[in-house]
């Protein structure tokens, strides 16, 4: 409540400025507007030249930039012409700045952000990051050249991958690069909406490392159509006026777009627009996190249920035999799949599994219901595409997490999806050395040869 008390009040207590009455304003800095929203394109890869193309041409239909909405957009293409910053209006687009892609991306992506937010000011602040997405990243300066270039099979997660300059960014650069807005021009208040429009992003290691930066953190844990957004919805419902959204308050913007984001991307997806994959088509997710939820409910619930499993399994090593089976990657032909590209699976749906594997341990499917009840709190919305809404599916929330598939998975990523924020805010449980979630897993997949055989890495901080 004290959140969105906040959210509402922020343009009063921050001295907004007057409203603009026109579109482009002679000083736009001086007026504030309802939206401003910032539109990165990450497109220096062939194949999203044509997309991004589309999705352009798409904002300049819904008439792009107006009296109360400015549409901001970076587009870094294959073109060696550096990054443009554009306003987009129905008339076309206007070129206001460009920039040297040889700098860092994560300085590239604040430094249009910041300067999106600080002189364009309005009610509330849409960010979205297009291009191609592999999920979670850590920091790791010692990656070859092969874990810089895109591939929807790779295990190295990034956003942004740029094929002329090979770079990619990682998750800590990314939240470093929204921390610079809300720091600076934002004065410590979140952006209200991030949708990341890529592949492989909406997972509760990405949700939670850029958790600080906004209210809403929206994306898709599967491979994302190339169509991208429904831009001409979108720019309607950011158009319309005060209202009361169903499980929102009345006249909260940012949670109404929250909560209809998905099901409008499901239609667009559904009605076959664009050149779509029917695998894509029946198998898309997208959804969209409140990230006050995620904190302070689902990621408390998650240490429990963590707690719950490891001391179950500690007691009773055969507790532990169904979770196994059911983190095992070979299942029996026509059973439902809750993976996802990139080892990970669908969280929802995995503590469902949970609960049914519970067996004699009570405390854990205690825990594991507390965990759906909380993430069904934190998801404001989601769609799914015919393949994950049909029988063994039940409880799929379009949520990814980790989960390794077998002790030999677990020891070789172990290390790379500690460092997330995930699991250092999950902690270490009262007497033990280890984390939660890396005590649960070890104690689900156990050495084959006893205990002390098959020593884990250690990870560095």
């Amino acid at each position: 409540m004290a959140a969105l008390l906040f959210a509402t009040l922020w343009p009063a207590l921050a001295g907004a400025a007057p409203r603009c009455t026109t579109a482009a304003p002679a000083d736009r800095a001086a007026c504030r507007k309802v939206w401003t929203v910032l539109v990165y394109l990450a497109g220096d890869a062939e194949d999203l030249r044509a997309p991004f193309a589309a999705d352009r041409a798409e904002l300049r239909a819904a008439g792009g930039t107006t009296e109360t909405i400015d549409v901001l957009v970076a587009l870094d293409g294959p073109e060696p012409d550096g990054v443009a910053w554009l306003r987009v209006d129905a008339a076309g687009e206007t070129v206001l700045r460009r920039e040297d892609e040889g700098r860092p991306p994560a300085a590239l992506l604040g430094d249009f952000l910041r300067w999106g937010v600080a002189a364009h000011p309005a009610d509330h602040y849409l960010v979205v990051l297009s291009g191609h997405g592999l999920g979670w990243r850590p920091v790791d300066r010692r990656a070859d050249a092969d874990t810089r270039r895109f591939s929807v099979r790779g295990t190295w997660g990034g956003f942004g991958f740029d094929q002329s300059q090979d770079t990619v960014l990682d998750t800590p650069g990314l939240r470093g690069a929204l921390d610079t807005v809300v720091d600076g021009p934002l004065a410590g208040h979140p952006l209200d909406l991030l949708v990341l429009d890529a592949c492989l992003m909406q997972s509760v290691e990405v949700a939670t490392e850029l958790a600080d930066a906004a209210r809403y953190v929206g994306g898709s844990a599967q491979v994302q159509a190339y169509q991208g957004l429904p831009y001409d919805r979108l720019h309607r419902l950011l158009r319309a006026p005060p209202h009361a959204a169903p499980g929102c308050a009345f006249g909260d913007a940012p949670c109404a777009v929250a909560r209809a984001l998905p099901k409008m991307v499901g239609r667009s997806i559904e009605a076959g627009e664009g050149a779509l994959e029917d695998e894509v088509r029946q198998r898309y997710t997208f959804a969209v996190v409140d990230t006050a939820a995620l904190r302070l409910r689902l990621l408390p619930a998650l240490a429990r249920l963590a707690d719950a499993v490891a001391e179950a399994v500690e007691r009773t090593p055969t507790a532990g035999l169904g979770l196994a089976f059911a983190l095992a990657k070979s299942r029996p032909v026509g059973a439902p799949s809750h993976d996802y590209l990139g080892g990970t699976r669908d969280l929802g749906a995995m503590l469902g599994v949970f609960e049914a594997e519970a067996g004699e341990a009570p405390g854990v499917l205690r825990a594991a219901r507390l965990a759906r009840l909380a993430l069904d709190d934190a998801v404001s919305g989601f769609a799914l595409g015919a393949a994950r809404r049909g029988e063994g599916y039940a409880g799929t929330r379009g949520v990814a997490v980790w989960l390794p598939f077998d002790r030999a998975d677990l020891a070789r990523r172990l290390c790379f999806f500690e460092g997330s924020r995930l699991h250092r805010t999950l902690g270490v449980a009262a007497g033990q050395r280890r984390g939660r979630w890396r005590r649960m897993l070890e104690a689900v997949l156990p050495p084959d040869a006893g205990p002390g055989s098959d020593p884990l890495p250690g990870c560095r901080p």
